[in-house]
């Protein structure tokens, strides 16, 4: 069992979240969402409501500008409705957290993901987080990738389920690799204080012998580390040639709530986890997901 460490005071360590809007989010249940970083008194909100913007001159690399979509009548009429509803979250925020520092906006582009990374990088974004309700939203979240902004915004995405952060967190699932997960291990490490929550790490090692000694090397020097942070955690060394299925099996087996996921850059490795993430980042997966740059 995890042993609470009083003495350390938790907070979750970021500062300037981006919040992915859509018609389906409404304002409660971003309330439900950003209260679990709303005691970090530096904390910035910044709420956009993300509007793909398909034109044949846009998918033949024609950048187009701002103005030119709301020329178009049916991408004014969704800025106007997408206007309407940053307005409730912004009116419902404030009133509910009245210190925290929310800024509102609208991105319309064709090349969505990009211009994420861009606003990313101008403001200064630590986190993005990506509410996943319904299968309603399955539209929406086929225009973001994920993995796509992770490693070209060097940025953390954490994908959520319905309810609130702290009432769904109470296991959460390391996958070890051929590097020390230093990133993953600090925040599960923030996540577990802040929820008192059980880690768990897994590995899968392969036929390769070589290889598999580097893997089992790492994962102790993971599971190390975390008992050195006041942890004690589950630990599971499994081998296989499915890898993926062993890795969804296990997260259903001990109810993972959350799961950190650090894609390699082995291409091979790479594959795995994004056939992993089919399963994960389903709009009806229990899993809150967290998805940071490789190597760190």
């Amino acid at each position: 069992m995890y042993v609470c460490l009083s003495q350390i005071v938790s907070m979750l360590p970021f500062k300037k979240i981006l919040v992915l809007i859509n018609y389906n989010i409404n304002s409660e249940t971003v309330i439900k969402k950003i209260a679990a970083f709303a005691d970090n008194p530096a904390l910035e909100l910044h709420f956009i409501f993300v509007i793909p913007y398909f034109s044949w001159k846009t998918i033949l690399g024609f950048k187009q500008s701002v103005n030119k979509h709301f020329k178009n009548k049916r991408m004014l009429q969704k800025k106007i409705e997408a206007d309407i509803v940053l307005n409730e979250i912004q009116t419902v925020v404030f009133k509910t957290y009245p210190d925290i520092a929310v800024y509102t906006g609208v991105l319309i582009d064709g090349a969505i993901n990009p211009a994420l990374v861009q606003y990313i990088h101008e403001n200064q974004i630590d986190l993005v987080l990506s509410i996943r309700q319904s299968l309603k939203n399955l539209y929406y979240s086929a225009g973001i990738n994920h993995n796509y902004i992770v490693q070209n915004a060097n940025c953390p995405v954490l994908s959520v389920n319905g309810g609130f952060l702290q009432q769904n967190i109470k296991s959460i699932l390391i996958p070890v690799y051929s590097f020390l997960p230093d990133k993953k291990i600090e925040l599960a490490s923030a996540f577990a204080r802040q929820y008192n929550a059980q880690i768990y790490i897994i590995t899968i090692l392969n036929d390769n012998e070589e290889q598999s000694k580097v893997i089992a090397d790492v994962f102790y020097l993971t599971y190390k580390r975390l008992k050195d942070e006041g942890f004690n955690p589950h630990y599971k060394m499994l081998s296989g040639a499915n890898a993926p299925d062993i890795l969804v099996q296990y997260a259903q087996q001990i109810n993972a709530d959350m799961i950190l996921i650090n894609p390699e850059k082995n291409k091979k490795e790479n594959s795995f986890i994004k056939r992993s993430l089919n399963n994960f980042l389903s709009p009806v997966s229990p899993l809150q997901v967290l998805m940071m740059q490789s190597n760190i």
